[in-house]
């Protein structure tokens, strides 16, 4: 009977945990409203700044990875860290930029 309970409380909390999520995510949406791609949606339904990001995201990993290795070698070279930690830095930066730009409601004339 207690493991029927606990059960019962656990499915409860994790409907009620998926449905405070997904109030959020609508928030966010709502708040953050992304423009449309022009043609439609890109790739799988990402939209083109998502698009971006993921790339940005991507760039920061090979770099990361650049200076662990880098960082394991007993002679690092100190030029390929200080372009790598630029290159994160930058990439960081023009993520950050497209998160501010896309709270702004975006008007124009699509031109295909």
């Amino acid at each position: 009977m207690l493991a029927v309970w606990a059960l019962s409380m656990v499915r409860k909390a994790a409907r009620y945990g998926r449905d405070q999520v997904k109030q959020v995510q609508e928030q966010f949406e709502a708040q953050h409203g992304r423009a449309p791609v022009a043609g439609g949606q890109a790739g799988s339904g990402q939209s083109l700044r998502d698009q971006k990001l993921a790339h940005g995201m991507q760039v920061i990993l090979v770099q990361s990875k650049v200076v662990k290795e880098q960082l394991a070698e007993t002679d690092p070279d100190e030029e390929t860290v200080r372009r790598a930690l630029e290159t994160i830095d930058m990439t960081a930066a023009n993520g950050l930029n497209s998160l501010k730009e896309s709270s702004k409601p975006v008007d124009g004339t699509v031109i295909d």
